[in-house]
């Protein structure tokens, strides 16, 4: 099924899990990591990443909606959350890497680790939650995000 940004923008609404973000201009919806906006105005419908793009967040890549329009919202931000989690995990292997190959570090490396720990800890944790809640039904390709 492909579902509108109508569809999922009803879903955010209808989801009690989603906080409630709205001003005089826009309706908004956070849902772990994603925020649906509305425009009052336009009825413009809007999806950002709200953990990448530092101050201001980023809208989703195409590729990222289009996961949403092929699974849905419980889904779409499951793969959302899991795949910020994997980039930012690739990143901190990467750094250690670095570490050990260069400049070599001893409490760069280990405080690396530290976070590498967290971020795997937090992976598995998120996971099994989205499981237990069954926003997961069956496993999403996260290896599409990380491209080497």
């Amino acid at each position: 099924m492909t579902y509108t940004k109508k569809q999922l923008w009803d879903d955010a609404l209808e989801n009690n899990l989603a906080v409630e973000l709205d001003t005089h201009t826009e309706e908004a919806r956070l849902l772990f990591g994603c925020k649906l906006v509305k425009c009052r105005y336009t009825d413009a419908i809007d999806f950002y990443n709200t953990a990448r793009g530092g101050d201001w967040y980023i809208p989703l890549t195409q590729e990222e909606l289009d996961v949403f329009r092929s699974n849905g919202l419980k889904q779409g931000v499951y793969w959302l959350m899991m795949s910020n989690v994997t980039i930012r995990l690739k990143g901190v292997q990467d750094n250690i890497r670095e570490q050990v190959n260069g400049a070599n570090n001893q409490r760069r490396i280990q405080m690396l680790k530290k976070y590498r720990e967290r971020l795997i800890k937090l992976f598995n944790k998120t996971s099994n939650k989205f499981k237990q809640r069954g926003y997961v039904t069956d496993e999403i390709d996260l290896g599409s995000i990380i491209q080497d």
